[in-house]
């Protein structure tokens, strides 16, 4: 059972979550903070597995309440703003949640999270692996679990986040793909590599091409026919098409 603490600097977000998270027995919730202050202070004393948290407040960021701790809990991010997915996922976050956060969101969120941590929906596959990219500027380190996928073009490679904007690293596939895991990371061909824990729907539409649907990306990742081939031959393809 993980004990789980609310940071939110609106009452009103911190009442929703608790009734969304009502759903879910296996989660306590162990302590509410409406500020950064106050959830350093409570993260001290109450110690909490799980951090749902927001990231603008008035006294100090999420993000930066989060790069003050020595060993952070897992990280659920709770925003009205999508601007922050990215750096939000090089913290190591372990979802990303936009509001209003929708009941079938949380329960995804709470999937994903370690096994050690009791999730009841399963194990949490990938989210002790860590992705080193590097951007025009710095240096990333990305959760993959946090990843949709990853598409070559030349000798860069453009990286798909979950609820935010790809990005073009100066990194082959090839390099890429050598560190993370498979399963549930599966490479589709020499220019893509999708991750099966995210998608949610399958589109077969001939012997020559499939769609996929993925959690936090809009629109289809359309395969062709020899990304197909190596598709159906996967354990993905008994993913359930929806209706």
């Amino acid at each position: 059972m993980p004990d789980v603490i609310l940071v939110d600097d609106e009452p009103l977000a911190r009442q929703g979550l608790r009734t969304l998270l009502a759903a879910h027995p296996d989660v306590r919730i162990v302590g509410e903070a409406g500020s950064a202050s106050q959830a350093r202070a409570l993260i001290d004393a109450a110690r909490p597995d799980v951090i749902f948290l927001d990231i603008e407040m008035a006294d100090a960021t999420g993000l930066d309440l989060v790069r003050t701790l020595e060993r952070p809990p897992a990280i659920i991010f709770v925003t009205a703003h999508a601007d922050y997915a990215v750096e939000a996922f090089a913290v190591q976050a372990t979802d990303y949640l936009l509001k209003p956060v929708r009941p079938e969101r949380l329960s995804a969120a709470l999937a994903r999270l370690p096994p050690a941590l009791g999730s009841p929906n399963g194990p949490g596959a990938v989210e002790n692996a860590v992705l080193r990219v590097r951007s025009r500027q710095r240096a990333l380190l990305l959760r993959p679990a946090a990843l949709v996928a990853l598409v070559a073009e030349r000798d860069y490679t453009r990286i798909v986040p979950a609820h935010a904007t790809p990005m073009l690293v100066k990194q082959s596939l090839g390099e890429l793909d050598k560190s993370l895991p498979h399963p549930p990371f599966l490479k589709l061909g020499r220019s893509l590599v999708v991750n099966g824990q995210r998608l949610i729907e399958v589109q077969h539409i001939d012997r020559g091409e499939t769609r996929l649907f993925f959690d936090g990306h809009d629109g289809p990742i359309v395969l062709g026919r020899a990304a197909t081939g190596v598709f159906r031959k996967s354990q993905l393809a008994g993913t359930q098409d929806r209706v």
